[in-house]
């Protein structure tokens, strides 16, 4: 099947001369060219991708393809202009191909700062298989009493992500995990970060993404008896995984889970557990109200604004909440004492960066977190449900 950069080349020699007068006025193109720099991409995928570009980092195809870099966490062209969508005048469909394959090399670029940036650890879920689903973990996770797990929602996005769509239009801080993980180290905790949509496996037990977390959580948590407590972060689809592991791992759950934060999650808890899940839960939804501002305490869980409409931004917006909760099952003292503060904190901007800006025209939506139905998410004031959680040591999970 040709690749979009194939049909780069065809699109080029029908209208090159529009297509040159666009590129320079976007500062983007295909190839790593800038401005009027003109490479054919022939030359590179003929047959595929060269050998070379393939062995690449993901960083070098990304400039070397689409003439892309990040700069300051923001993706730019080689002018330095903000990353634009619509390079391919009258042709969604090409414009919306490079988009998509720009958006695989996120996976790539993320999976190598979770190793890089923030010194993560890649396990395979199956050891010795090169080839099967992974985690990331820091090292000596399983020696911290404290343990965060981060679970990312449904769709495209992979380990280390929130949201793919504002990787590429605004910045990594926001679309990334890359900032829980930064706080999570400056407390000394422990990090596992979930991969739930990678499902190409070599383990057949591993077909859905709540499959992979009960796989996650039976080999890599279950047994590591030096964690004491453990946090969970689990945005959108993430809130199903998370309760669908406490339904397989209750009794664990009870006695080592303490915190769980979800960013505007979906998901029930067996009936059994509905007191312990509300005591421990607490549900950051989209809202109009400001951020950790009550919208629901009815329910299953509490729900509190996330300062934000956009879905995909709860996470990253309502950060310095959910660190505060956190802190606060686990008994570590936070800078104003409340578990579940009503306004923004201003003492930490180092990861919230809200100076980041959004830049360039955002690619087709139907490309990033596709959820089961935009209904059913518990920004619904009715589906909104929290629970308890036992003080004893703590450990950090991020889906």
């Amino acid at each position: 099947m040709a690749t979009v950069l194939d049909r780069v080349c065809c699109s080029r020699a029908k209208s090159k001369k529009g297509m040159a007068d666009k590129q320079n006025e976007a500062g983007t193109g295909e190839g790593g060219e800038h401005g009027n720099n003109e490479i054919s991409h022939k030359e590179k995928t003929e047959g595929g991708q060269s050998n070379k570009n393939n062995s690449m980092p993901a960083t070098a195809k990304l400039l070397e393809n689409f003439g892309l870099k990040f700069d300051k966490g923001r993706l730019v062209d080689g002018n330095d202009d903000p990353f634009v969508f619509n390079i391919y005048p009258g042709d969604h469909q090409l414009n919306q191909g490079r988009y998509e394959e720009i958006g695989e090399l996120m996976t790539e670029i993320v999976y190598e700062l979770l190793e890089k940036d923030v010194h993560l650890q890649k396990k395979q879920l199956a050891p010795g298989n090169e080839e099967s689903t992974f985690i990331f973990v820091s090292e000596n996770y399983n020696d911290c009493e404290k343990l965060l797990v981060l679970i990312h929602g449904s769709g495209v996005v992979r380990a280390g992500q929130w949201a793919r769509r504002l990787i590429i239009n605004d910045c990594l801080d926001s679309g990334t995990q890359l900032p829980y993980i930064r706080r999570a180290h400056d407390e000394g905790w422990g990090v596992l970060v979930m991969n739930t949509n990678d499902l190409d496996l070599h383990l057949g037990s591993h077909r859905n993404p709540s499959e992979h977390g009960k796989f996650v959580w039976r080999n890599f948590v279950l047994h590591q008896k030096s964690i004491k407590e453990i946090a969970i972060v689990a945005h959108s689809a993430g809130g199903g995984v998370t309760t669908n592991m406490l339904n397989e791992f209750e009794k664990d759950f009870k006695k080592r889970v303490v915190a769980i934060a979800f960013t505007d999650a979906f998901g029930s808890p067996p009936s059994s557990s509905k007191k312990y899940f509300k005591q421990v839960c607490r549900n950051w939804v989209t809202s109009g109200k400001k951020l950790g501002a009550e919208v629901s305490k009815g329910g299953e869980m509490i729900c509190l604004s996330a300062g934000t409409l956009k879905h995909e931004e709860t996470s990253h917006k309502a950060i310095d909440e959910v660190f505060k909760f956190i802190k606060d099952k686990f008994g570590e003292p936070t800078q104003s004492g409340d578990v579940v503060p009503t306004t923004q904190s201003s003492n930490d901007q180092r990861t919230t960066q809200n100076d980041c800006s959004a830049g360039g025209n955002r690619g087709d939506e139907n490309l990033d977190e596709k959820e089961p139905d935009s209904t059913a998410t518990a920004s619904s004031v009715d589906e909104c449900k929290v629970a308890p959680l036992n003080h004893h040591q703590s450990f950090l999970l991020v889906v």
